[in-house]
C-alpha cells in the first residue's frame, strides 16, 4: 500500500503499516496480550479477561483509618432497631434513652390510672406529721393527680383516717365521699368499716390511709389516682329527694332573719287565756320556747298586770316574774315580736290587779281576754 514504509529500500527491506494524513506517516500497532515469550493478539472475539468486572468488588480497608467507635456501630444499630417498638409502650429497659434538652421547660405529668396498696396492722403515732409509724399506714404520691379513690378491705377493728399532705411531711384530715348510689351526699373524715370512697386532691403531693385506732385485725387499703370531675348527686330511680341530717348544734348556719320553723307548719301556736278569780298562775308548755307575741284586752275600768316567767314549772303565788305588760283600763295591748323571746325553761303566766313584782291581787272572771302566740 502507498502509505506503508519499506525498510532498507532496494534490499528488500520488510514493510512498515503506515497511514498517510496529509504527508505524515502514523505506524499501525496491534495489541498484544501474551505473556513473556508469547504472544496473544488481540482480536474481536477475544474479549479481554480478568477479576475486575465481577459484580462485587472487594475492597480491603485494613490499612485506611476508621472513624472513631466505627467498629461498633453494626452493634449500635442492632440496639437501636431492637429498642424501637412497631407499636405502643414497652418496657424501660427495652427503650431507647433519650436526653432531655438542658433548657427545658416543665414537663406536665398526670399520674391518674396508678395505685398502691398495703397492710395496716398498727397505730400510726405521727398521725399530724413525720414519718408514719411502721405497718400503719399506705401512702400514695399523686404527681399532679386531681383526685383519687380508696377500696378497703379486711376483717379488723380499727379507725382509719383519709390524709393528704402538700410537704410529704405534715399531714391533714380529709373529708370524702362514699361511693355508691345514694350515699355520695354525706363526707366522711374517718372509717371503721370496710367500703369505697373518693375525694379531690388538687395541690396535694400525697395521699394516705392512717390508722389512729387499732383493737386487731389486718386493714388492706387500695389507693389510686384519677382525674378529679366536680360532683355530680344522681338520685336512685324512683327517688324524688334525698333527706340531709344536720347534726344538732347551737351555733348559727347563717343569720337570715326570723324563722318561725319549730313544727310541721312553721306557723305560731296559740294559748287562749281568761283571767279566773285568782293570781291565774300557769304553765302553758315546758322546754325552749320563743313567744312570739300576745293580744290582751282588759275590759275593766282599772289597770292589770300581766307577768311572763322563764320557767320549767307553773309560777307560784307571789313569784317575781321575768317580764310584766300593764294593761291599760278597757284596752286592747297587741304585740308582735319580730325574731321571738328566748324563754329557756318554759313559758308561764300569770294577770294580778297590783303592779308590784310580787303581787297576789286576785282579778275577776274575764277581767282579762286573749291569747298568747308562741313556738
Amino acid at each position: 500500500m502507498a502509505d506503508n514504509t519499506v525498510l532498507n529500500p532496494g534490499a528488500g527491506g520488510d514493510t512498515i503499516a503506515a497511514d498517510d494524513v496529509g504527508g505524515v506517516k502514523y505506524q499501525y500497532v496491534k495489541l498484544d496480550v501474551g505473556a513473556g515469550g508469547a504472544s496473544s493478539p488481540v482480536v474481536s472475539s477475544l474479549p479481554v479477561s480478568g477479576t475486575f468486572y465481577q459484580a462485587t468488588q472487594p475492597i480491603s480497608a485494613v490499612s485506611l483509618p476508621l472513624p472513631s467507635g466505627a467498629a461498633t456501630e453494626a452493634g449500635n444499630l442492632a440496639t437501636l432497631v431492637a429498642r424501637t417498638p412497631v407499636a405502643g409502650q414497652t418496657t424501660m429497659a427495652a427503650s431507647r434513652p433519650v436526653v432531655i434538652a438542658s433548657d427545658q421547660s416543665t414537663l406536665p405529668v398526670n399520674q391518674a390510672g396508678v395505685s398502691a396498696t398495703g397492710s395496716i396492722t398498727a397505730l400510726n403515732a405521727n398521725l399530724s406529721t413525720g414519718v408514719a409509724t411502721a405497718n400503719s399506714s399506705v401512702a400514695l404520691s399523686l404527681n399532679g393527680a386531681t383526685g383519687f379513690s380508696i377500696d378497703i378491705r379486711g376483717t379488723f377493728v380499727a379507725t382509719l383516717l383519709i390524709q393528704g399532705s402538700v410537704t410529704g411531711n405534715d399531714w391533714i384530715t380529709l373529708s370524702v365521699l362514699p361511693i355508691g348510689a345514694g350515699l355520695n351526699i354525706a363526707q366522711v373524715a374517718s372509717v371503721t368499716a370496710v367500703g369505697a370512697w373518693w375525694g379531690n386532691s388538687n395541690g396535694l403531693q400525697q395521699i394516705r390511709v392512717a390508722c389512729s385506732a387499732f383493737t386487731s385485725g389486718t386493714v388492706t387499703p387500695t389507693l389510686r389516682a384519677m382525674t378529679a370531675a366536680g360532683m355530680v348527686f344522681t338520685l336512685p330511680a324512683g327517688q324524688t329527694s334525698q333527706a340531709v341530717s344536720v347534726p344538732a348544734s347551737t351555733n348559727l348556719i347563717g343569720d337570715v332573719g326570723t324563722q318561725y320553723r319549730a313544727n310541721a307548719t312553721g306557723a305560731a301556736l296559740t294559748s287562749k287565756f281568761t283571767s279566773a278569780a285568782t293570781v291565774n298562775n300557769a304553765l302553758i308548755l315546758t322546754g325552749a320556747r320563743r313567744l312570739l307575741g300576745w293580744t290582751l284586752t282588759n275590759t275593766t275600768a282599772s289597770f292589770k298586770y300581766f307577768r311572763f316567767y322563764n320557767k320549767a314549772t307553773a309560777p307560784t303565788s307571789g313569784e317575781s316574774p321575768t317580764f310584766m305588760v300593764g294593761l291599760p283600763p278597757n284596752s286592747t295591748t297587741v304585740r308582735q315580736q319580730e325574731g321571738g323571746i328566748a324563754m329557756t325553761l318554759g313559758l308561764g303566766i300569770a294577770c294580778t290587779g297590783a303592779v308590784a313584782d310580787t303581787d297576789t291581787t286576785v282579778t275577776a272572771v274575764a277581767d282579762v281576754i286573749g291569747a298568747i302566740f308562741y313556738i
